[in-house]
């Protein structure tokens, strides 16, 4: 199977965002769950594109979704 984020990202809710290792864990699940990316690759030293195959606009949509949460996380994380 070949990832990339195809129809419609079911985005986790940032209810249970309490720090910054939460977001990351959040974000990370995004792109597993939403891109259908194997975990394993969505490591620290990671290339979205070369690494876990996703394409430009893939990255894109991932960095939509977490800029629109954004706000939430500051209020919560802040």
């Amino acid at each position: 199977m070949v990832p990339g984020c195809s129809g419609t990202i079911m985005i986790a809710p940032v209810d249970d965002v309490k720090n910054w290792m939460h977001l990351f864990r959040w974000i990370v699940m995004l792109i597993r769950d939403g891109c259908e990316v194997d975990e394993a690759t969505l490591v620290r030293a990671a290339m979205l594109e070369s690494d876990c195959g996703l394409v430009l606009d893939d990255v894109e949509r991932v960095l939509n979704i977490t800029t629109e949460k954004r706000a939430t996380w500051m209020l919560i994380i802040a």
